[in-house]
């Protein structure tokens, strides 16, 4: 016959170790539980934080990309104004130069003169001595005038043409380049070729 109180016995107490085990089980369940609860805020947490510094790469980035281009504006924008500023201190060179040439009427009334003188010389009585200064005077008011005839326009022009070529001198000279006899020359013939138009020569060589 089977010893029913011995058996009993050792049931109970492997009941007993059985449920310590599972107590001690269920505990450390619980405590594995919170663990990863604790793991599980923390990753969100980080994960919060992460995409916030993400947020905040972003940002610096875009803020990066906009000093670049600041940057490459201010540069130039800065070349420009070195270029408007080289540009402003050539203009006022030549314009500084150009002042302290002959204007137009002064140097036509001496070129005249050199024609009268250079075409009359070794002649007598010939032509009637023409006065510069006075062909000259009534050649500017016929300019300054409301006439648009033939030699008003012709006046009109070769003012136009003698600036031009004083300024292209000038130019030359501020720029540093190398001015030849030609290029100086240029607007002497400039004023010879506007007193031998036939249109003008019967005003001062009569």
């Amino acid at each position: 016959m089977k010893d029913y109180a011995k058996l009993i016995e050792d049931t109970e107490f492997l009941l007993k170790d059985k449920s310590k085990q599972l107590a001690t089980a269920q505990h450390n369940h619980q405590k594995l539980n919170e663990s990863q609860t604790r793991l599980v805020a923390l990753i969100k947490q980080l994960q919060a934080d992460l995409d916030e510094k993400e947020n905040l790469r972003l940002k610096n980035v875009n803020s990066i990309n906009a000093a670049k281009a600041a940057i490459r504006l201010c540069e130039e924008e800065r070349k420009s104004l070195e270029q408007d500023d080289a540009d402003l201190k050539r203009e006022q060179k030549i314009s500084e130069l150009q002042f302290k040439q002959k204007d137009f009427w002064e140097a036509l009334e001496s070129r005249l003169a050199f024609q009268i003188k250079n075409l009359d010389d070794g002649l007598e009585g010939i032509s009637q001595p023409q006065n510069p200064s006075t062909i000259c005077k009534q050649m500017k008011e016929l300019a300054d005038g409301m006439n648009f005839n033939v030699q008003a326009n012709a006046i009109r022009n070769v003012r136009g043409v003698y600036s031009q070529t004083l300024l292209k001198l000038c130019e030359m000279s501020v720029d540093g380049k190398q001015i030849l006899p030609e290029h100086k020359q240029e607007r002497l013939n400039v004023l010879d070729r506007f007193l031998m138009n036939k249109t003008i020569a019967p005003m001062w060589n009569a």
